[in-house]
C-alpha cells in the first residue's frame, strides 16, 4: 500500500536479506523481509506496463514519485536490482523462508 497505492494479500515470507553496503560514503546494514504477494483489488494496475506510485520521504510534505514497471522473469539478468542476490531468489523462489547475508562489492 505504501509504495503502490493499492492493497495486497501477503501469501508468505520468501526470505530475509541482511544487506551490507555503502551509500554516499556511509556504511549501512539493512535487514529486508521479502514476501510473495498478490493484489486484493486494482488488478489492472498489476497488468499495466508501468504505473505511478508514491513514497513519503522523511516527512508527509516531502514525497517522491515512483514509477513501477513489470518485467518478465527472463529479463532478470538484465536488471540492476539491489541487493543483487534478489535476482537468484526470484529465479529460484524458495519454498520456505531463507536467510541471506549479502555484502555489496565496492
Amino acid at each position: 500500500m505504501e509504495e503502490a497505492g493499492f492493497e495486497i494479500e501477503v501469501h508468505r515470507l520468501l526470505c530475509i536479506i541482511e544487506n551490507f553496503f555503502i551509500f554516499k560514503d556511509e556504511k549501512y546494514h539493512e535487514i529486508g523481509l521479502y514476501f510473495l504477494v498478490s493484489p486484493k483489488e486494482a488488478k489492472e494496475l498489476w497488468e499495466q506496463q508501468e504505473f505511478i506510485g508514491q513514497e513519503e520521504q522523511h516527512a508527509p510534505y516531502r514525497s517522491r514519485r515512483l514509477i513501477f514497471k513489470w518485467f518478465d522473469s527472463s529479463e532478470l539478468d538484465k536488471l540492476n536490482l539491489k541487493p543483487s542476490v534478489l535476482i537468484e531468489i526470484l529465479k529460484n523462489m524458495p519454498e520456505h523462508p531463507v536467510h541471506f547475508i549479502h555484502r555489496a562489492r565496492i
